[in-house]
């Protein structure tokens, strides 16, 4: 990776061709846990008469793995179709990640895949995070970002970004084995680290605590789902003025409902005013915006949102919120690519 630049699965790409980015999203994942595999062939199968059900408790088996390019690809097009330029694909190692499928699916649908690779949470962890020292994960994380993963035919990939970095809360032995790991290699390789914190209102910042002790540059860490974490300004400020970008990543979730904790979540409409009330205090450059699709029913063909829905359904009713172009751009284009590269974005020729 150059100065300015970020390593895509098909090789560097400079700050100014990144385009409006989506931070924090899935291509080819797999969430089961050994239960959803063992019930799979017995859940009924997809439908329209079981998609709300399976998106409100996020429990279906079958819509909780992405598994094939050839619908990757069109989904990724209508994103592209959009304006879309750059989408950055954290699934961790554990999750079912698949380098030689996102080359595929950059080539074919002419959008910037960046591929992230790290630990997730606990339930996921395989044997390595619990057998290997720290020293050595970090190693491995170095090793995916300068070397890269072999996909065959003497090619690799590198990674463009550590993580996804899955935390619970309160946080395990060997999630924060992971993330000291994960910030280690942040500091030795200079990438960008997308850390997804407990869902605990003092997850962000423990986390930010943590990466920071490590060595992890504060101005290259992403703390992502700050949409089912934290409902007011003030302590995404906090965060944002230590010089870590607070990511609202779950555009497209409509509903209050949360499975996974009491938090009371946010609409879009609510996720727009609340990223507004930073930008009132001064931290709107410290802000990115994805939608963290990474189940079946996130996707248009299932009665989702797609990718392209920021660009499809926010971005027109941004200026409703006093979201004016330019922080339009900060918000798509600029900040993702200062977050990406570390450097400031410069202005297409």
């Amino acid at each position: 990776m150059t100065a300015g630049s970020v390593d895509s699965v098909l090789g560097p790409v400079p700050g100014e061709e990144l385009g409006p980015t989506l931070v924090h999203e899935h291509l080819l994942v797999d969430t089961r846990t050994t239960e959803h595999k063992e019930a799979s062939h017995r859940a009924t199968p997809l439908g329209p008469h079981n998609y709300y059900l399976s998106r409100r408790r996020d429990d279906h088996p079958h819509a909780l793995v992405l598994d094939s390019v050839s619908e990757a690809v069109d989904e990724l097009r209508h994103f592209r179709d959009l304006g879309g330029r750059t989408l950055v694909e954290v699934t961790p190692r554990c999750l079912a990640r698949n380098p030689a499928g996102l080359v595929a699916i950059a080539r074919e649908s002419g959008v910037n895949v960046v591929m992230g690779g790290g630990f997730y949470d606990h339930h996921y962890h395989q044997d390595v995070v619990h057998r290997a020292s720290v020293d050595a994960l970090a190693e491995l994380l170095v090793h995916d970002c300068t070397e890269g993963v072999d996909i065959g035919e003497r090619k690799t990939v590198r990674s463009g970004v550590i993580g996804e970095i899955g935390l619970s809360w309160p946080v395990l032995d060997c999630e924060r084995k992971a993330l000291v790991a994960a910030s280690m290699a942040q500091a030795a390789t200079g990438k960008a680290l997308v850390i997804h914190p407990g869902r605990n209102p003092e997850g962000p910042r423990f986390a930010l605590d943590e990466a920071e002790r490590a060595g992890a540059d504060p101005s290259r860490v992403v703390l992502s789902h700050i949409d089912r974490t934290l409902d007011e300004a003030a302590p995404i400020v906090e965060l944002a003025r230590r010089g870590a970008f607070v990511s609202f990543d779950l555009f497209g979730n409509e509903s209050s409902f949360y499975p996974y904790s009491d938090f009371h979540m946010p609409n879009d409409g609510a996720r727009l005013l609340l990223i507004r009330s930073v930008a009132d205090l001064g931290e709107l450059d410290q802000v990115v915006v994805s939608q963290d699709i990474y189940r079946k029913t996130h996707l248009l063909r299932y009665g989702g949102e797609g990718y392209g829905h920021i660009l499809r359904d926010v971005v027109p009713v941004m200026d409703r919120f006093g979201l004016d172009a330019g922080m339009q751009r900060s918000l798509l284009t600029d900040n993702p690519a200062r977050a990406l590269t570390g450097q400031p974005a410069a202005t297409p020729k």
